[in-house]
């Protein structure tokens, strides 16, 4: 919770946002779950909370209920804001799959549909719910409750036996940094992203729309690049056709990977239709996207 916390918090001061963050005194330290996916759940639904509040405050508050006889006992991650809110008519759309508030791929005011599908999905296989109320103009509140059992073990040596498994070297400290290239209009998720690909010892360009994302590749020279598929103007996927023309002129091979929050086989078939590599799935598995990343740049370079 920290961790999302530092990771909004220049966002929201930057709007000038109050972002409080609370913890019930009588929740655990250290709980059994699935740190990373809850963390894309909470980065989501705090990540939107931010990004549509232009007032106010972002309000996240954790409490805990008594454990059961098994051990656990229901977390309840709650984020509230004084943001836009959401419509009436649009409120059955937000947790339905392949849906969004504005469902085009070049999207003018990025929805938060396919994320909060995504984020129901995950919290449905951890045995949880999510709701939320909205009133528009006047903000939202969104509950996350989590069954999650407590444990005796030490965090800082959770912690470290995580970190030997999440962690993925690509290359050797003393070795040239790989560029990077990341087109994606969601600010959160380019945080998320750069930070983990900064640790693994790369070197990061952003672009937050697909003609950005177009003018920084002429201008760079990259080892491969990361497209969202939805972004506001030029889509991934229209970005990716004008990149592979310009190629056919100018001459070499730049690997794109998609990013998509559709995981169909068609989907897949388009983006490789399109001139990309390869396509990772939202919410992003950074250990395999690691290793396609390392792959990809590897075999483009021999």
């Amino acid at each position: 919770m920290e961790d999302i916390v530092s990771l909004l918090l220049p966002s929201a001061l930057s709007k000038g946002l109050d972002l409080n963050f609370t913890v019930a005194d009588d929740v655990p330290e250290t709980l059994v779950g699935d740190r990373l996916r809850l963390g894309q759940v909470l980065t989501n639904l705090a990540g939107n909370a931010v990004k549509f509040t232009e007032k106010g405050q972002v309000e996240i508050r954790v409490t805990a209920d008594s454990r059961a006889a098994d051990g656990k006992g229901e977390v309840t991650f709650t984020v509230a804001d004084t943001g836009i809110g959401i419509p009436e008519d649009k409120k059955h759309l937000l947790f339905r799959s392949f849906s969004q508030v504005d469902d085009s791929h070049s999207r003018i005011y990025g929805g938060t549909g396919l994320g909060l599908a995504i984020s129901k999905e995950i919290v449905d296989r951890m045995g949880g719910t999510i709701t939320f109320s909205s009133v528009e103009g006047k903000g939202s509140t969104f509950t996350c409750i989590i069954p999650l059992a407590e444990t005796e073990a030490a965090r800082d040596e959770i912690f470290a036996s995580e970190k030997t498994v999440i962690e993925v070297d690509i290359l050797p400290v003393e070795s040239a940094k790989p560029r990077l290239l990341v087109a994606e209009d969601d600010s959160t998720i380019r945080q998320v992203l750069g930070l983990m690909l900064q640790r693994s010892n790369f070197e990061i360009d952003f672009a937050g729309s697909g003609v950005e994302a177009v003018d920084i590749w002429e201008k760079g020279q990259f080892d491969l690049i990361l497209m969202d598929v939805q972004m506001p103007g030029m889509n991934g996927f229209e970005a990716t056709a004008v990149i592979r023309e310009k190629e056919r002129t100018r001459g070499g091979h730049t690997p794109i990977i998609a990013m998509t929050a559709h995981a169909l086989k068609e989907d897949e078939e388009r983006c490789l239709a399109a001139g990309m590599d390869s396509y990772i799935s939202k919410p992003i598995d950074f250990r395999k996207s690691l290793q396609l990343i390392k792959e990809l740049i590897r075999k483009n370079g021999t």
